[in-house]
């Protein structure tokens, strides 16, 4: 029956974790939303808390289309004949690859012909000087001033994919050559629309890469992944960060998949040796180095004037983007809102070079879900059994190894793990069962109370609250108490001299203190008979010091009574005096009585010498008599 109780609670507690199991295969309606919302909160501060402080090995550098350069050199955007210098600036000091955040989807016009346009439309053509201009066009194309320098080294070039169908403007790269079936990769980001370079220039460059981050923020608009391939038209392309690290390497894709269903999964794409894990819609996770700033920035005027030296941009991969307003590109990261775009493009591109790269393969949902449901079953076998305090001690220190393995799994072996439907199973447990113990323990306080109120102190009642059922026992068993009998002596001749009304108040005036100092000495009152006091120590609640208890509660009952006495006396009372004994022995002690009127008492023969003792008390003349075994206990007790 004692483990009856435990049934309920136990089965509760296993709903509760097979259907947090169960929402983290399948999407609940209520549950999973606020799942996913918590571990991205979660995903964020164990981001921002574990940055790493070293700089990276390979450098990544921002040249910054900034409000001082276009204080400087124009409005935007500028004659490509200046992006041209930007470019052949960069390779003079070193960079190995120069790539783009911005996109050149127009041609420019070719300013003679701009010339010869007006010269005509304002009537005052003058043949000889259309002539010269004709014959020195290709001077003035910056289109094709820019092509020669992007054919100068490794150039890669931004595009945007978007999901407007009737948006093809300009040219896009070559796609990403693989054996793979691109038809099957159904699960990757399939734009129908894109704003892309002219020809001229594409062709002139080393390659091309979108830089679509803005397709794939999660629920919360927040930019933790991004796609590293795309699939258009039935042809794969990359990513500018991952293009950008191509070209660094100078190698090709190698693109791992695997298969689900009639479906194909990237699991991860090889660069030169360099592995980079792909979630199943072919995105990374974004290793964030940083805030802003993170990365070196050089203002573009700053370059073209030559305020740099080689070793700013030495092998490095040059990001061209912008931070002025108007064509600055903000996303919200983890870390801040309002990165930069470009910069997040730096963080993919360092991340990736520097092979500091976060993974979750597909094996990574098994282990989650037996995390989930070995710490569900832990707490289920053993919250029940423990007190209220116990239970919050035991959900918090499962909470902190849960947070301080996930955390070191991140930190040490960049895998990334589930903590938010560990963290809220675990809340929900301490919660419920703490709900529970609370109820049973006020239920037990009420039961407890409304057997023993009137018998044992305040204070006994809550330690046999707080102790559980195993505190104490209704049953009847034998063991070692404390008897206590008190009683006045001459009752009979004061009874005869006072009114009932008179006796009732005298009686209570007595027994109120008498009881209080039993109860403020541990002790229990078993009866009151006439003008007799019973009590006992020892029991409900285990009292090691019984004898010692019961022995001070008598002198405490003496000196009272002497104060009562010399008070009745004043107040034209009875006077009178008490006698006590006490006896310490085997009895049986226990709920007995019939089925129509109970009591908790105690019973034996060493109940019977107690008050035998008592009566003897005024045969020698004496206040207390004790019995052998109370005197070897309390002399032992004041020896030791």
């Amino acid at each position: 029956m004692k483990n009856n109780r435990y049934l309920i609670p136990i089965l509760l507690s296993l709903m509760l974790t097979l259907s947090m199991a169960v929402s983290t295969v399948y999407r609940a309606p209520y549950i999973t939303p606020l799942l996913e919302r918590l571990e991205l909160m979660i995903y964020d501060i164990r981001l921002s808390s574990m940055l790493q402080s070293s700089e990276p090995a390979l450098p990544v550098v921002i040249v910054d289309i900034s409000e001082e350069s276009l204080a400087s050199i124009g409005q935007w955007p500028w004659p490509r004949d200046v992006i041209a210098k930007i470019v052949d600036r960069c390779f003079e000091l070193g960079a190995a690859v120069v790539a783009f955040d911005v996109v050149f989807a127009e041609a420019e016009r070719n300013s003679a012909t701009v010339v010869i346009d007006k010269l005509n439309k304002s009537h005052l053509d003058d043949p000889q000087t259309r002539d010269r201009l004709l014959e020195r066009i290709d001077l003035f194309d910056n289109n094709r001033v820019l092509a020669e320098a992007l054919s100068h080294g490794e150039v890669v070039l931004g595009y945007a994919f978007n999901n407007d169908e009737s948006n093809h403007n300009g040219v896009l790269p070559s796609p990403i050559v693989t054996d793979l079936s691109v038809e099957r990769m159904s699960a990757l980001m399939s734009p129908r629309g894109y704003s892309a370079n002219i020809g001229l220039l594409q062709a002139a460059s080393s390659g091309g890469g979108f830089f679509s981050l803005g397709l794939t923020p999660d629920s919360d608009g927040i930019i933790r992944r991004a796609p590293l391939v795309s699939i258009f038209k039935k042809q794969l392309y990359p990513s500018l960060a991952l293009e950008s690290v191509r070209r660094f390497m100078l190698d090709e894709y190698q693109i791992n998949s695997s298969e689900i269903g009639e479906s194909l999964s990237v699991d991860s794409i090889e660069i030169g040796g360099i592995r980079i894990p792909a979630d199943s819609k072919g995105r990374m996770i974004i290793p964030y180095h940083g805030r802003t700033n993170t990365f070196p920035y050089l203002s573009a005027h700053h370059l073209l004037e030559g305020s740099f030296s080689s070793a700013d941009l030495e092998e490095a991969v040059v990001l061209i983007g912008a931070s002025a307003q108007g064509i600055l590109d903000l996303r919200n990261s983890p870390l801040e809102a309002n990165m930069p775009g470009v910069e997040i493009h730096a963080n993919m591109i360092s991340g990736i070079l520097n092979d500091n790269l976060y993974s979750e393969p597909p094996w990574v949902n098994a282990v989650n879900l037996v995390v989930l449901v070995v710490t569900g079953l832990f707490l289920t076998l053993t919250l029940p059994f423990f007190a209220a305090g116990k239970q919050i001690v035991t959900a918090m220190v499962v909470l902190v190894l849960l947070i301080f393995s996930n955390f070191w799994l991140w930190s040490a072996e960049h895998l990334v793990l589930n903590l938010a439907p560990q963290i809220l199973l675990v809340l929900m447990l301490a919660v419920f069962n703490g709900f529970n113990s609370h109820f049973k323990s006020v239920r037990r306080e009420r039961r407890i109370k409304g057997i023993f109120s009137q018998y044992i102190p305040p204070q006994l009642v809550h330690e046999m609250s707080e102790g559980g059922d195993d505190g104490f026992s209704l049953d009847g068993k034998t063991k070692e108490l404390s008897v206590l009998f008190a009683d006045i002596r001459g009752f009979t001749t004061i009874s005869e001299s006072l009114h009932a009304h008179d006796l009732r108040t005298f009686l209570n005036h007595f027994f109120t203190p008498m009881t209080r100092i039993i109860f403020d000495n541990r002790g229990t009152i078993d009866k009151y008979v006439g003008d007799m006091i019973m009590a006992f120590w020892g029991a409900p609640i285990d009292d090691k010091e019984h004898a010692r208890n019961s022995v001070l509660a008598a002198y405490g009952m003496i000196s009272e009574a002497k104060i009562m006495a010399d008070q009745n006396e004043k107040d034209g009372l009875p006077r009178f005096d008490i006698g006590v004994g006490i006896n310490t022995g085997a009895m049986s002690v226990g709920d007995m009585g019939s089925e129509y009127r109970r009591a908790y008492t105690v019973l034996g023969d060493s109940v019977n010498l107690a008050s035998r003792l008592e009566g003897l008390t005024k045969y020698y003349g004496v206040d207390i008599i004790v019995g052998e075994r109370t005197a070897e206990l309390t002399n032992a007790d004041r020896h030791g």
